[in-house]
């Protein structure tokens, strides 16, 4: 929408204080509708990634006991290119945490026995701006809307624990180890799932949805479809005659 449009919109209207909010990048009008704006700028996409790692390793004095403690963080933040509305740009976060405690005990003869204590964690949070303005889009046209495309603030937290421990021997050219590995994962997230984020699944607005048949009518606030997703996602006590 170009100033033009938003000047011309009447003080109390949910357009004009929409656009107000989340305010459009400068543009020119253009020749064929005064209401439509173009916009020339400059689009940026930013990754910052962070990796470390640290180890530490303690030899008792009696030479047959070694504690390791060792820890690894990788995080990547990457700011995704707007549409024309700089308030709605969003910062996808990927995160993940590695960590280990192991003590090995040497026998004598050379048999080993190692036991190990692991904690591994994905943290991946991609967020929806203005969450609270639902899904507004045009059905004739490709101008772009003060809503975020995105269907859901989705997020997801992956756990692993894992608990090991093994005996090994060795005597001249044979071998034989035994123990145990015990694995848990613990996840808790909130996403869309591969069958509704690709091309042509069924869209899920959760947020609501409005889609107008031209930018007038977005101007008057009358859409002409409506869709809302409830699931348990939702909050609050929603009845039937509220949808």
């Amino acid at each position: 929408p170009s100033s033009f449009f938003i000047a011309g919109l009447p003080e109390n209207s949910l357009a004009r204080r929409l656009l107000s909010e989340v305010p459009p990048v400068a543009s020119e009008p253009t020749a064929r509708d005064r209401n439509i704006g173009v916009a020339t700028y400059e689009v940026s996409d930013r990754i910052d990634t962070l990796l470390a790692t640290e180890r530490v390793d303690h030899h008792f004095a009696n030479g047959r006991d070694r504690l390791t403690l060792r820890y690894a963080v990788a995080s990547t933040e990457e700011t995704e290119p707007t549409r024309g509305y700089p308030s709605l740009r969003a910062t996808d976060r990927y995160r993940g945490h590695n960590s280990l405690l192991a003590w090995t005990h040497s026998f004598q003869g050379g048999a080993i026995q190692d036991l190990r204590l692991g904690w591994s964690r994905e943290r991946i949070r991609f967020p929806r701006p203005r969450s609270d303005l639902p899904n507004l889009q045009l059905l004739t046209s490709a101008v772009f809307m003060p809503g975020s495309l995105r269907q859901l603030d989705q997020g997801e937290n992956n756990n692993v624990v894992q608990v090991s421990d093994t005996f090994s021997m060795r005597r001249g050219r044979s071998a034989i180890t035994t123990g145990f590995d015990y694995r848990r994962n613990l996840s808790n997230s909130r996403t869309l799932g591969l069958q509704k984020d690709a091309l042509g699944g069924t869209g899920l607005f959760f947020d609501g949805a409005y889609f107008f048949s031209d930018l007038a009518a977005f101007g008057r606030g009358q859409p002409l479809q409506a869709a809302l997703s409830v699931d348990r996602f939702s909050s609050g006590n929603l009845r039937l005659p509220d949808i």
